[in-house]
């Protein structure tokens, strides 16, 4: 269906594909060899495609009523689509490298089955049977081709149902982010230990068939064979790993982040969760290509007295971001009201810097450690003031455990009743693998509910006065992204518990809450060198209960749901804060289970800046597990915009939500901004 795809494309995606390599452009001047020359860029990009005969030339050109444009014609030929319907492999290995003129050792066996491979493509099809390969292909192909003890094996496949032949479903497509088939069986070898393979994708020439698909195409559909060439190679051993360009930032922190170490078995899927590591701590340039992280591998050999060893030498080549901002702020929330601010954030703390400071040795950079210091003082403006404080360290004494801890005073106005939170949080982490964090915490809170509106419900009015809140907590987390705020690829999976009160830990309430969080984040297009195209999707799930002496989970510790928060919990655009789920007097009560999720296209406008986004909300707030029902499910669409700045304290938010499925009792709010100026 590619050329129904094709010319069904909007503007934008036929610029991704083609216009990067099209001399003739809107607006340009006409010059005949150019428009000759994008007839032949036109006609490559079919053939690669799978339209294999295609022809393109250019026809002719015709003026406008003004004679001031021209518009040029090109004549396109198509011919007929290429489907694959048989597969072979040609799996190739080696043995162990040794000095010239030593005894060659037995060759390796294959690390991965042909059925492995088959399952991680996603194809399905009949086994050619090992009797039939000569009598299929010819007696001349197959020599030689099977022969274990010489480390050459074949297989064959009859497709069950045809795939296009398209180079980029092949080999990857770049401007969608795309491997292809060749970077599913890399990475595949390489979780075995083979990173440096040869790998070749042959199309086997074969007589003019045609066979029936139900593909949307008018023309017929013309049969051809693949050859996956694969020579498994050696496994190779890290080399060196080298870093440039860490102005600030010490080594040893950038070498935490990665898992490839001299000695070891080189594995490509490691260096792409290293990068992504670095890009997650926010120390380097966002706007730069690889968000300020690119790395390359170089094999080379070195011969020795046990033979000759592959290594692969890593390079790293940083750009430092700014990691130290010093922020008077101001701002807009329509949850919080307007706000003004004093913002320090420090996200590559040095805290030895202060100590040798306070020893007499002045060091005033306080970079470059890894750390990460914030700062934040909102006096009561309108209807909210924040008082808060926070220190982490991701390696506590240089080993893979981490540490913080925080304290906030903080009081809220949401018109119908005001809520203090006063509150110490420490927390300690260990690193059980390089991506999991497996943290445990203590956290105590006193809350306050005050000044309550007269016509607020009951649930609200019992709560008033001081709740103490002693509570324990643990949580892990699986982390790939590759930006903790706007990432372009990976997921984020979390299992938070918490248990608050009992005879243990003392307080005044006693209650247990569970929050399950998955995010995943795929790659759309690859707009150029700064700019992806992310589609987001996440889903949260939260469950609190009472135990012990509490009888019930009084209102400041309920759940919410519904606005635009910036942490992003209780999220639903196109409603009020709060304004879904139980409630009286059109004022919200708040519930004990929660289910959200949402789906976001974002599209980057300034690499790292500005993004627009479109987005579908859908949650459910229900007073208890046993009351919630799928059916009242509220839903809504929308559409928006985001910029981050180091200027800005918090990350501007600008969007347009509409209820797609609602439900009684819910309240409406077309627009949500959040929005804040730094001086």
């Amino acid at each position: 269906g590619f050329w129904y795809t094709f010319l069904a494309s909007n503007a934008a995606e036929r610029a991704a594909a083609l216009g990067s390599n099209l001399r003739t452009e809107e607006g340009g001047a006409f010059v005949e060899s150019d428009v000759i020359r994008d007839a032949e860029t036109l006609q490559t990009y079919f053939q690669s495609r799978g339209w294999l005969d295609a022809k393109v030339s250019f026809a002719n050109f015709e003026f406008n009523e003004t004679r001031t444009r021209i518009n040029v014609i090109f004549h396109v030929e198509p011919g007929s689509p290429y489907a694959i319907t048989n597969i072979r492999l040609e799996y190739g290995t080696r043995s162990p490298r040794v000095p010239q003129g030593a005894e060659p050792e037995e060759f390796e066996k294959p690390v991965v089955t042909w059925q492995e491979l088959l399952d991680y493509l996603d194809i399905e099809g009949l086994k050619v049977p090992a009797d039939q390969f000569q009598a299929r292909y010819g007696s001349d192909y197959m020599t030689g081709l099977v022969n274990p003890e010489q480390g050459r094996y074949f297989e064959a496949l009859d497709l069950t149902e045809p795939i296009p032949y398209d180079e980029y479903l092949l080999n990857g497509e770049p401007a969608k982010g795309s491997e292809g088939f060749a970077g599913i069986i890399q990475a595949v070898l390489a979780d075995r230990g083979y990173s440096n393979i040869e790998l070749s994708m042959v199309r086997v020439e074969t007589r003019e068939d045609f066979i029936d698909t139900d593909w949307p195409t008018p023309y017929p559909v013309r049969r051809t064979e693949l050859i996956i060439k694969l020579q498994q190679g050696y496994k190779s051993i890290v080399g060196t790993v080298n870093i440039r360009g860490n102005e600030a930032t010490r080594d040893r922190a950038i070498r935490r982040n990665i898992t490839l170490y001299s000695g070891d078995v080189y594995d490509r899927n490691q260096q792409r969760l290293s990068d992504n590591r670095l890009r997650r701590t926010q120390w380097f340039e966002a706007a730069a290509p690889g968000q300020g992280v690119t790395s390359r591998a170089t094999p080379r050999l070195v011969v020795n007295e046990d033979g000759i060893v592959e290594y692969t030498d890593i390079d790293y080549d940083v750009i430092e971001g700014r990691t130290n901002r010093f922020n008077f702020a101001a701002g807009f929330n329509t949850s919080t009201g307007f706000t003004a601010s004093v913002d320090l954030t420090l996200l590559n703390f040095d805290i030895s810097s202060a100590v040798s400071w306070l020893w007499g040795e002045p060091n005033f950079t306080f970079v470059g450690a890894g750390q990460s210091l914030t700062f934040k003082a909102q006096p009561p403006l309108d209807r909210q003031q924040v008082y808060s404080i926070s220190f982490d360290e991701p390696w506590l004494f240089g080993y893979p455990l981490s540490g913080g801890v925080s304290g906030e005073y903080s009081t809220i106005d949401r018109g119908d009743y005001t809520r203090g939170r006063l509150g110490f949080d420490p927390y300690v982490g260990w690193r059980a693998l390089p991506d999991v964090l497996w943290s445990f915490g203590y956290s105590y809170e006193i809350i306050q509910l005050k000044d309550i509106a007269s016509n607020a419900p009951e649930e609200i009015k019992e709560a008033k006065g001081t709740e103490v809140l002693s509570t324990l907590w643990s949580q892990i987390q699986w982390r790939t992204t590759d930006n903790p705020q706007y990432p372009t690829t990976g997921w984020d999976l979390s299992y938070r518990y918490q248990y608050t009160g009992g005879l243990l830990l003392g307080g005044t309430l006693d209650f247990w809450r569970m929050n399950a969080n998955a995010s995943l984040y795929l790659p759309v297009a690859q707009i150029d060198k700064t700019r992806t195209m992310v589609l987001a999707f996440n889903v949260t799930g939260t469950w609190q209960d009472v135990h012990s002496d509490t009888e019930v989970i009084p209102f400041p510790q309920r759940l919410l749901l519904g606005g635009n928060s910036i942490g992003g919990r209780g999220t639903l655009r196109g409603f009020e804060y709060g304004g879904v789920g139980p409630s009286r007097n059109d004022i919200a009560i708040g519930g004990n289970f929660m289910l959200t999720g949402f789906a976001e296209l974002r599209f980057p406008i300034f690499p790292g800046n500005l993004w627009a986004v479109a987005f579908v909300d859908a949650g459910e707030l229900s007073p208890t597990l046993n009351t919630f029902d799928g059916e009242g499910i509220t839903v809504s669409g929308g559409f928006g915009l985001r910029l981050l700045l180091p200027i800005l304290p918090v990350p501007f938010a600008l969007d347009f939500g509409f209820p797609i499925i609602n439900q009684p009792g819910n309240r409406e709010q077309v627009i949500s901004i959040n929005l804040g100026f730094g001086f």
